[in-house]
């Protein structure tokens, strides 16, 4: 066996040895990373940087106004009109970034300089804010009686106004279409009468509950809206919910918000829509022998009305009615007059806008015509919205909606029932083929002229009301600090109508005693408002399970109305109608007239309080001042009070798979209104000519007390409890 020189030893072991010192060698590098990594991630979790951000939506569009806070601490901030944000945190925090109408979403900095949080759209119908007036609130965090109804709800029926579109979606809201004449508004109830009077105080306005349109009292008509720019209808029911509007919010209340400019491209939108209209049913009226008999029957049952001359009874067949009895002519004159009208619906618009500034405009013509011969309704609508966002704390917008609308309503809404007591024994033509004009000559109806004129005489009778209307707001916010803002709302709202009439001689409308006159009228309305709006709104939540909202209100409102009209007869010409009294042989009389001004100042506050999503609480205190009531009556204080419990929240609900949502809640409130007349309290006189014993030289201009002053006059008021499960 060979031995190993020394040398040889060595360098046989040498890469054995070698191998060796470097495992060891690597062995102690790892363990002195593991060993030291926690403590480098240690000192940078604990140190400090600025991290820069973005918050988009589902289509990466930057949302201004979301709010970034850091989990578990008060420290946060909002992002700016692009989306942006800039906030300082530790490598270990956890970002929660929220905004209205989206699911919130949790993101951990890390090791991150830069993040870009995407916001998804909540699906949960609890989520959706809806408005409340002067603000809006979560769904599931609303204790009052309030519904809210989106556009795409309402585009279901094609209709002139939105009251038509109301029907049937909403409890508790009662709908009547008590005009057949086109355009007509109808009128609406909320849970009720619960007043004397239900206006909401504008010389104008819409009988039953008060309008608010963008978060200003509208006073005027609903047909001056076209539902096709309105985004949605939020209806405050209770007295818990209406009293923050004080006196106006006795009949319940309607918010109106219109479309806005969204951030993106622009976007070009046409809508439209064609419809036929019929009469849905008519009356079931006698035919010729039923009603010959009726007024045989009448004439023998009813002996005590028999005047000395048998013949002349008014249950007595005339001459005229049974010639038309033996000649077979039975007559339904719904037949005759009725026709098929049309609704056509136009439609365009644009919107649009950057971070910054957002912008809406459109445009629109809606065309009815009715079932009466001649009876029409036109509008004209064009509208613009501008939302500016100056700087990250100051925003101002601007929303303008003008309308000029013409109807033309012959005969209103009482022709059907003309046409029902209109006898059936009457041949509506002459053996010539022209109108019998006289058809119940010989009756108690022998004035009244065929309705068939509405058709052969239209261009002798003119009912014509033509009506400019213009409602703009503006407003101004500034973010104090996180949470609070400032709101100025300033609102002014003008209208003007102007009314024509006209009716020829031998005509249906024409009630003269004396038929072979004309008569001719013509009447004017202005009327306008302003409404001045002053909000601090606060908004925090505590320690992820306390909500709290605060709203504060100063608002000044000034409303002025101002009417006359005139009438005259013996116009000599049907062409010349109401363009010229002087022409006529009567005397311009005055028909109507007068003027008067009125203002309310208000304070309200209002505060929501929400723990754990759980318990609701909310408690409003609204106080008015009339100028229509006499001093020391002139105030009055509106309280309610609502709670709301989220049982479906509860842990003891979570087992119960099928119930997704649980709400209980009650309230109470008190409701009022301020509808006594501007002058009321002050007493009116009426001025009369009154002959003295000599002649024409004997009449003197005199004035008598028609109302006495009352100076105790006062608010009315009602007070309610309402208890609901959701």
């Amino acid at each position: 066996m060979k031995r190993l020189l020394p040398q040889e030893k060595k360098k046989k072991n040498a890469p054995v040895n070698g191998a060796y010192w470097s495992l060891l060698s690597a062995f102690l590098l790892f363990a002195s990373i593991l060993t030291l990594s926690p403590v480098n991630s240690l000192m940078a979790q604990s140190q400090r940087k600025t991290i820069k951000g973005r918050v988009v939506n589902e289509k990466a569009e930057g949302i201004a106004g979301a709010s970034v806070t850091v989990k578990g601490t008060a420290t946060g901030v909002t992002t700016d009109a692009k989306g942006d944000f800039n906030l300082s945190v530790t490598g270990n925090a956890v970002l929660v970034v929220s905004f209205v109408g989206y699911e919130n979403s949790e993101i951990r900095v890390g090791n991150n300089n830069s993040i870009t949080a995407q916001l998804q759209p909540l699906n949960k119908e609890l989520e959706q804010v809806v408005v409340i007036g002067y603000g809006t609130q979560r769904k599931k965090d609303v204790t009052g009686s309030v519904v809210s109804i989106k556009s795409d709800v309402l585009r279901e029926v094609p209709a002139p106004n939105l009251i038509a579109q109301l029907k049937g979606r909403t409890a508790g809201v009662d709908i009547v279409s008590n005009s057949a004449t086109p355009g007509g508004s109808g009128q609406i109830r909320i849970r009720g009468n619960r007043t004397i009077t239900n206006s909401s105080g504008a010389s104008d306005a819409l009988d039953g509950p008060l309008l608010v349109l963008d978060g200003i009292p509208f006073g005027g008509s609903i047909n001056d809206i076209a539902p096709e720019d309105v985004a949605s209808m939020d209806i405050l029911k209770d007295a818990s919910a209406t009293a923050i509007y004080g006196a106006r919010g006795a009949g319940g209340v309607i918010l109106i918000t219109t479309k806005r400019g969204k951030t993106g491209k622009a976007v070009l939108s046409y809508d439209a829509f064609h419809g036929l209209t019929n009469v849905l049913g008519k009356y079931n009226v006698m035919n010729g022998t039923e009603y010959a008999q009726f007024k045989s029957d009448a004439a023998l049952y009813n002996r005590s009305n028999w005047p000395t001359s048998a013949g002349t009874s008014s249950y007595l067949l005339t001459q005229a009615e049974k010639d038309a009895l033996a000649a077979g002519i039975s007559t339904n004159w719904q037949d005759l007059v009725y026709q098929q009208g049309f609704t056509t619906s136009h439609q365009l618009g644009l919107s649009g806008g950057s971070e910054s500034t957002q912008y809406g405009m459109s445009g629109g013509y809606y065309n009815e015509t009715g079932i009466i011969p001649n009876q029409r309704f036109e509008r004209y609508s064009l509208r613009a919205t501008i939302d500016h966002r100056i700087s990250n704390r100051v925003k101002i917008g601007l929303n303008t909606i003008n309308t000029l609308s013409y109807s033309n309503t012959p005969g209103g809404s009482g022709v059907p029932s003309g046409l029902m007591r209109l006898t059936p024994l009457a041949s509506p033509y002459n053996t010539d083929g022209t109108v019998n004009l006289t058809p119940a000559i010989g009756s108690i109806d022998a004035a009244v002229i065929s309705p068939l004129t509405l058709t052969t005489k239209s261009g002798s009778i003119l009912a014509n009301n033509r009506r400019l209307r213009t409602f703009n707001s503006l407003y101004g916010e500034v973010q104090i600090i996180e949470g609070l803002k400032y709101r100025l709302n300033v609102g002014l709202d003008f209208s003007q109508s102007n009314g024509n009439g006209y009716n020829g001689p031998l005509t249906y409308t024409n009630t003269a005693t004396v038929q072979s006159s004309s008569n001719a009228s013509v009447n004017n309305t202005e009327v306008w408002s302003y409404n001045i709006q002053n909000l601090l709104t606060y908004n925090k939540v505590f320690k992820q399970k306390h909500r709290l909202d605060l709203t504060g209100l100063f608002e000044v409102t000034k409303e002025h109305s101002q009417s006359s009209g005139f009438n005259v007869t013996g116009v000599p010409a049907d062409y010349i109608q109401n363009t010229n009294f002087a022409l006529a042989s009567g005397q311009p009389t005055v028909s109507a007239g007068g003027f008067s001004e009125s203002g309310l100042v208000s304070y309200m506050g209002r505060a929501n309080y929400g723990y754990d999503n759980r318990y609701l609480l909310t408690a409003t205190v609204r106080v008015d001042g009339s100028s229509n009531l006499s001093p020391g009556y002139q105030y009055f204080t509106y309280p309610a009070f609502a709670v709301g419990w989220n049982m479906g929240n509860e842990a003891f609900m979570k087992s119960l798979g099928f119930i997704s949502n649980l709400k209980l809640r009650g309230g109470w409130g008190i409701s009022g209104n301020r509808n006594v007349g501007a002058y009321a309290t002050l007493g009116a006189l009426s001025a009369s000519t009154y002959n003295f014993g000599q002649g024409a030289a004997g009449q003197q201009l005199a004035y008598t007390v028609t109302s006495l002053a009352n100076k105790s006059l006062t608010w009315q008021s009602t007070s309610q409890w309402n208890v609901g499960i959701d």
